[in-house]
């Protein structure tokens, strides 16, 4: 099957489900039997001809979340450039992998969690995370306890310090996993994960600028149909 351009789709098997991607719009597809960034087998690489029976491990793509326009470089391109960087953009990054192949853990995202409160003696005082009690955008907050001896200020303001944003679902399992940086710069950037686990089996990351992370919802659920759209 074309696109809108002629172009042939990109195809696949994306988490169980057949997926018509535009190439104008998705970066770096990688199937299962991808060289991946092997310089020495990718000389050699000869890409089989793909089917729905391939398996995509992953790829990237940009949507505004507030208008759900996918960036398409040959469409929107210079919308895009004069939007995309500037403090509060709605253009999102998003990354899809495909982790059900050999990982079937439905409840990753708890992982990131006990993770982040596990004092260690080998983490640095910034990857160590305790609740604050505070809610903010419906999401409860997590945040590096304690002072930085050698400032006198809160770890929470080192350079590199980071809050964590969770949202559990009803089975009391974390849905959504997002870490935001504290820097005092024009457009600090917040890691927004969530996995899809019902018709298509996936693991989603999003990148974007921490300014618009109270439409948190509103820009998971606008990547959500974004990939859901790519379905065949």
């Amino acid at each position: 099957p074309k696109d809108k351009y002629g172009q042939p789709y990109i195809i696949g098997n994306l988490g169980g489900v057949p997926v018509n991607l535009p190439s104008s719009v998705v970066r770096l597809v990688e199937y299962d039997d991808s060289p991946g960034w092997d310089f020495e087998k990718l000389r050699t690489y000869n890409p089989p001809t793909r089917s729905y029976q391939s398996i995509i491990m992953s790829f990237g793509f940009e949507i505004n979340y507030a208008d759900k326009e996918l960036f398409d470089y040959k469409q929107n391109l210079a919308r895009h450039r004069k939007e995309e960087d500037i403090p509060g953009s709605h253009w999102i990054d998003v990354s899809i992998y495909n982790i059900y192949q050999n990982n079937k853990i439905e409840d990753i995202l708890d992982s990131y969690v006990a993770d982040d409160i596990e004092n260690s003696p080998n983490k640095h005082p910034t990857d160590y995370y305790e609740p604050t009690g505070e809610k903010q955008f419906g999401l409860s907050v997590y945040a590096s306890p304690g002072i930085d001896p050698g400032t006198g200020k809160p770890w929470r303001e080192n350079l590199y310090a980071k809050d964590v944003f969770v949202h559990w679902n009803e089975q009391g399992h974390v849905d959504t996993y997002i870490k935001c940086s504290n820097s005092k710069v024009p457009r600090p950037m917040c890691q927004h994960d969530f996995v899809l686990s019902n018709e298509i089996k996936l693991s989603v990351t999003l990148l974007y600028d921490r300014h618009v992370l109270h439409d948190w919802k509103q820009i998971e659920d606008a990547a959500k149909e974004a990939v859901y759209g790519f379905m065949q």
